[in-house]
């Protein structure tokens, strides 16, 4: 993320950048909403056969080719009113993201201004993104033996960022920099991809898709205010 807002902040400016940025995350919110709904995977069924036949009629009554009632359709919060667990978990998936937000974007400043010379800088960014391919590794092999739940989405992750954020307080040493951002890097990428695949146990079939576009919805809030809000 900070190579390609450098890039685009270089050629747009800071307002810019952001609003390209916004775009495109808008955009894959929107596609995601108009794919066609899968019958497999599904968890937490204890609302299915309650939810079923309303949110049935709801979806027929706007016709087969009405994309665009359809979108509207998944404004509503039915998933907040029927699934409560579903707000506290979109809760934490907003404060991860925006953390990780201001954490990738001010990364290599905060490199620069702790006295790294600028090519040693980037280094974080760079030691931060390989923390962040082994922490998505992490994920999928955590998943496939099935051991993912509220400890190991959450809990662990957010125990090894903090001793990784707490590097950045105790020392400016280069090396130690280096391995703060890793382990802050595999926290978050491990945790943005590990709440992402547990949105289906929060929700039953009938609310996953709508479950889903408030999820990524949040996510996109979160991601165009991160530097707005730290910056202030």
């Amino acid at each position: 993320m900070p190579p390609i807002i450098e890039l685009l902040r270089n050629s747009l400016g800071f307002s810019g950048s952001y609003l390209v940025l916004g775009a495109i995350l808008w955009n894959a919110i929107i596609c995601g909403m108009l794919l066609k709904e899968t019958e497999t995977g599904v968890t937490n069924e204890r609302n299915f056969k309650e939810n079923r036949n309303i949110d049935k009629r709801e979806e027929e009554s706007f016709g087969e080719n009405g994309k665009t009632p359809i979108l509207l359709s998944f404004l509503d919060i039915s998933p907040i009113r029927k699934h409560p667990n579903f707000v506290y978990f979109v809760i934490l998936d907003t404060l991860l993201y925006h953390n990780f937000v201001v954490w990738a974007i001010f990364l290599v400043s905060f490199g620069k201004s702790v006295g790294l010379k600028p090519e040693e800088a980037v280094l974080l960014s760079t030691a931060g993104g390989v923390g962040g391919c082994i922490g998505k590794i992490t994920v999928v092999a955590t998943f496939y033996i099935d051991r993912m739940n509220a400890l190991t989405s959450s809990l662990i992750p957010a125990i090894i960022c903090n001793v990784g954020l707490l590097g950045y307080i105790c020392s400016n040493d280069e090396y130690l920099l280096l391995m703060c951002s890793s382990l802050c890097g595999f926290s978050f990428a491990f945790t943005e991809s590990a709440l992402s695949g547990m949105v289906p146990r929060y929700v039953c079939r009938f609310h996953f898709r709508r479950g889903s576009t408030i999820f990524y919805v949040t996510d996109g809030i979160f991601t165009q205010l991160g530097c707005i809000i730290a910056g202030r």
